[in-house]
């Protein structure tokens, strides 16, 4: 049943990418792909801006993500589990039989949560929106189910390792006006933290 339930969840997290990457427009520097976060979808370029690379206990615990190039964009540790929020690019293999160009795209973000060496996982947006019912129409989160506390302490940590990579909160700012990034589009929790981020002296 174990197998099966972990299948379900693996060839979920696949399409899903799989509609993220197809659906984003990636942009274009020279020969480079700009990244794209996962909670603001502020696309940037990673030789500019820097965030940590993905912590090294997700690719010996997750096999879907294994091999992987990624970034962290948030975490939070706690004394069952610890969250992780990641993202990197997808290499898009052509489906015709006569070859083709081998693309690259952000996916868009993935939700890791490690509990010894149990390794479970979820899109970003279905995780951000789950609390809300008129959230992005979304098939339901069942691999974590978060909380209040959760996302309440992953958005605070996201936000200071933005201003952390993107150098400095105004510089942090310039980039979200620039993208005009409206409320309408956010999930509640992260709304209501950037909220209070940008209102702080």
């Amino acid at each position: 049943m174990k197998s099966i339930v972990a299948s379900n969840i693996t060839v979920f997290l696949s399409l899903t990418f799989a509609a993220l990457s197809f659906a984003e427009q990636p942009q274009v520097i020279g020969t480079r792909i700009r990244m794209a976060d996962p909670f603001l979808g502020m696309f940037y370029d990673v030789d500019n801006v820097h965030f940590e690379d993905a912590p090294a206990a997700i690719g010996r615990n997750c096999k879907e993500l294994r091999g992987r190039k990624m970034w962290l964009y948030a975490e939070l540790k706690t004394a069952h589990a610890e969250y992780y929020i990641v993202s990197g690019f997808l290499t898009i293999k052509p489906d015709s039989p006569t070859g083709g160009a081998v693309a690259s795209e952000p996916d868009g973000g993935v939700v890791v949560r490690l509990a010894g060496k149990s390794c479970r996982l979820a899109p970003a947006d279905t995780f951000m929106w789950e609390d809300k019912s008129q959230g992005p129409k979304s098939a339901p989160n069942k691999a974590i189910e978060p909380s209040r506390f959760v996302l309440d302490g992953l958005v605070t940590d996201a936000l200071r390792r933005y201003t952390a990579a993107f150098g400095g909160r105004s510089n942090f700012l310039k980039e979200v006006k620039e993208h005009h990034i409206a409320a309408s589009k956010l999930p509640p929790t992260l709304w209501v933290h950037f909220e209070q981020f940008v209102s702080k002296p």
